[in-house]
C-alpha cells in the first residue's frame, strides 16, 4: 500500500454543530432543523456565513421520498451564492461529506467548506426504503431493512451464548452511560448494569438473536461540521481537530455472501500501514465507531482494532471502552443512540474533533486525546475511516510521490484523572425517548397547534433484467431449472448470476445447473414486521431467510432466499434443503416460492 499523497495544504477541522436528536422533531420542519446546525456550527467556529466558500450536503432521499432536498434547504443551509456539491453514499454519507470536505480545502480550491448531513425519519420509512435499495430483481422480497441476526449468531458459536450474550449487553449499557452525558442523544435510557441478562430477555426480538434493546434508533437530527484551511487556523489562532488521513474501502456487490475479510478490517490495516500506527489500542486515544447494534459494535472493535481470538470480549469485560477506559469507544453514545442516518457518519467525525479540541463538554474524555479515529459504515458493507489529530501533521518532503506522514511526537504516559460518577436514571418499564419539542427552540410556540401533512407517492416501476439475469429467470419459469454463472478466468460461481464478475471484472462465461437441493449455510429467523416494498403490506412473521450453498456450486457462493420450516428449532447450520417452485410462474425470483427441509 502506498503512503498518502502530501496534500497541497493541511486542512482541520474548527466548528461543529448538532441539533437535538429525536425520535421525533415535529415542532421543525427539515430546513429549520439543519438550520440548528449549521448555526451552531458557525457559533463554534466564530466565523459568518459569507466566509464559507462551498456547501456540502448529504442525506438519504430514499428515506424521506424528497428529492434534491437541498434545494428546499437552500433556506436553512445559507448556501444561495456560494458553491454547492450534494452527495449520497448510503450510510456512509456523513463520512464521505468529511472526506470531501477535506479534499477540497486540501486541493486550495477553498479555504472553508461547510458539510451538512441530516435525516428527517420520522417523515418517511426508513426500513422500507433500504428494502428498496440495490438490486429490484432479487432483494427486495428478502429484505428486512437493515436487520441482521447472522452476526450474533456468529460470536454466540466462537464464544458461547452466555458469555457472547453478556457481553454484547454490557456493550450496550456502556453506550447508554455515555449516552447519559450527552444532552442532544436521543435513546437515553439509564440502563443498569444489573438487569443486563432481564433487560435482554424482556427485550422485543427482531432478527434470530438480535433484539430491539440491541438495535440502533431511528432519528431526526443533522450534524454540520466546518473544514478550514492550514493558513486560516493560523490566522485565526483556533484550536483546531486536524485531518490526518482517511480510507474508504466497500464491498462491490449487493448479492455476494462470500466470507472475504471484513472492509473494516482492509481499512484499518491501511490507513494505519500509511501512518505508523503499529498498536492502535495504545496509540489511539478515542475512538467514535459506528455501531448500528450492540451485536455489530461488539464484533467490530476486533475489526478495526486487528485483534484475534477474544480481545474484543475482554475490552468490554473489563471496562476498557468506557469513557474512563485505556481505550474509549463512542463517548457521545454512539449509534445506538442516536441515528439519523444521513447524518450519522458525520456525527462519528465530529464527535471524534470536539474529543481532540476539548469541547465535548460533559462527555469529554477524561484523558487528554491528542489522536481519534471515527468510523461510518453503509450499505454493501462500505467502510470509511478517518484519523484526526491534536497536532498539524507534518508531512515529509521528499523527491518521491507519495511520502510517508509523520505524526508529531506523543506523549507516552498521558496524564488521566477520575470524572465524576455517572449519575444513571432509575430505569422505567417503559423506555422514555428523546421526542418532546424543544423549550428552548426559538421556533417552537407551545400555543401552536403543529400540522402534518400528509402525503403518499406511488410510482410504478419497469426493470429490464438484461441477457444474463434473463436467462436465469427464463429458466426458472419455463424448466423449473436453477443455472448458475462461472467465471473461467478465475473459476468463482455467480449465483444468482451476474453480467460481471466485480471482483475480477470480468463476464461469466459458463452456464452450470445447480440444487434444486443444498444446504443451509447462514440464516436469519426475522420477527420484526418489515413492509414488503413492493406492496406496502406488512410481512407476516416469523419467517426465515437463508443462504443457501446448493449441490453443483464450487466455492463460497450461496443463494439468499426464504426458508419454511414447521418448526423454527429444527433450522440450523447445514440443514438440508430443496426449492419449491411456484405453480404459476412469471420469470422472477418468487417463481421459488421458497426453501423446505428435506425429510
Amino acid at each position: 500500500m502506498l503512503p498518502m499523497k502530501p496534500k497541497r495544504r493541511e486542512v482541520g477541522i474548527v466548528g461543529c454543530g448538532m441539533s437535538r436528536f429525536s425520535s421525533h422533531r415535529e415542532e421543525v420542519n427539515q430546513p429549520e432543523m439543519v438550520h440548528e446546525a449549521v448555526v451552531e456550527a458557525l457559533a463554534d467556529a466564530g466565523i459568518s456565513m459569507a466566509e464559507v466558500d462551498c456547501v456540502l450536503h448529504g442525506n438519504m432521499e430514499l428515506f424521506e421520498m424528497v428529492h434534491q432536498p437541498d434545494m428546499w434547504h437552500a433556506l436553512g443551509t445559507g448556501v444561495p451564492g456560494k458553491a454547492g456539491i450534494r452527495l449520497t453514499t448510503g450510510g456512509t454519507t456523513g463520512a464521505t461529506l468529511a472526506c470531501a470536505a477535506d479534499n477540497l480545502v486540501a486541493s486550495g480550491l477553498h479555504d472553508f467548506v461547510l458539510a451538512i448531513g441530516f435525516e428527517k425519519l420520522q417523515e418517511g420509512h426508513a426500513t422500507g426504503g433500504i428494502s428498496n435499495m440495490a438490486d429490484p430483481l432479487w432483494g427486495r422480497k428478502l429484505q428486512a431493512g437493515a436487520l441482521t441476526g447472522t452476526t450474533a449468531q456468529a460470536v454466540i458459536d466462537e464464544f458461547g451464548a452466555e458469555r457472547a450474550r453478556n457481553a454484547a449487553m454490557k456493550l450496550r449499557v456502556i453506550m447508554d452511560e455515555h449516552a447519559m452525558l450527552n444532552d442532544k442523544a436521543h435513546r437515553r435510557f439509564g440502563l443498569e448494569r444489573q438487569f443486563i441478562k432481564e433487560m435482554a430477555d424482556n427485550s422485543p426480538p427482531l432478527v434470530g438473536e438480535l433484539r430491539m434493546i440491541h438495535m440502533c434508533s431511528q432519528s431526526d437530527g443533522a450534524c454540520a461540521v466546518i473544514f478550514a484551511s492550514e493558513e486560516k487556523i493560523a490566522e485565526k489562532g483556533w484550536n483546531a481537530a486536524w485531518i490526518v488521513d482517511h480510507e474508504t474501502v466497500h464491498r462491490e456487490e449487493t448479492l455476494v455472501f462470500a466470507r472475504e475479510k471484513t472492509t473494516h478490517r482492509v481499512a484499518a490495516e491501511r490507513l494505519y500501514a500509511r501512518n505508523g500506527i503499529t498498536n492502535p489500542r495504545a496509540q489511539i486515544d478515542v475512538f467514535e465507531m459506528y455501531d448500528p447494534s450492540a451485536w455489530w459494535g461488539l464484533d467490530w472493535i476486533r475489526e478495526f482494532l486487528l485483534l484475534e481470538g477474544d480481545e474484543h470480549l475482554k475490552m468490554v469485560e473489563n471496562d476498557e471502552v468506557a469513557i474512563t477506559g485505556s481505550f474509549p469507544i463512542n463517548p457521545s453514545g454512539g449509534v445506538m443512540a442516536s441515528n439519523p442516518i444521513g447524518a450519522t457518519a458525520l456525527v462519528r467525525v465530529a464527535e471524534a474533533a470536539l474529543q481532540v479540541r476539548g469541547a465535548a463538554g460533559q462527555h469529554q474524555v477524561p484523558k487528554p486525546v491528542n489522536l481519534a479515529l471515527a468510523s461510518g459504515f453503509g450499505g454493501t458493507l462500505w467502510t470509511v475511516l478517518m484519523l484526526l489529530s491534536k497536532d498539524k501533521p507534518s508531512r515529509e518532503v521528499s523527491s518521491t510521490p507519495h511520502s510517508p506522514l509523520q505524526l508529531a511526537a506523543r506523549n507516552s504516559q498521558p496524564e488521566t484523572r477520575s470524572p465524576s460518577p455517572l449519575q444513571l436514571a432509575t430505569r422505567n418499564s417503559q423506555l422514555e425517548t428523546n421526542s418532546s419539542p424543544n423549550p428552548q427552540s426559538a421556533i417552537h410556540n407551545p400555543q401552536s397547534e403543529l400540522i402534518l401533512s400528509r402525503q403518499v407517492l406511488s410510482i410504478p416501476q419497469r426493470f429490464a433484467t438484461g441477457p444474463i439475469m434473463g436467462r436465469f429467470l427464463r429458466e426458472l419459469r419455463d424448466n423449473k431449472r436453477i443455472l448458475a454463472l462461472r467465471c473461467k478466468k478465475n473459476g468463482r460461481f455467480l449465483l444468482p448470476p451476474r453480467e460481471v464478475d466485480a471482483w475480477s471484472m470480468t463476464e461469466g462465461d459458463e452456464w452450470v445447473e445447480v440444487g434444486p437441493e443444498g444446504a443451509v449455510r447462514d440464516f436469519d429467523i426475522v420477527y420484526y414486521a418489515s413492509p414488503d416494498p413492493l406492496t406496502g403490506e406488512t410481512r407476516e412473521v416469523p419467517y426465515v431467510i437463508a443462504w443457501i450453498q446448493l449441490d453443483g456450486v464450487e466455492g463460497d457462493a450461496p443463494l439468499w432466499h426464504l426458508l419454511k420450516v414447521d418448526d423454527l428449532a429444527q433450522v440450523h447450520s447445514g440443514l438440508r434443503v430443496r426449492a419449491v417452485f411456484a405453480e404459476h410462474r412469471h420469470g422472477a425470483m418468487e417463481d421459488i416460492q421458497h426453501f423446505e427441509a428435506l425429510p
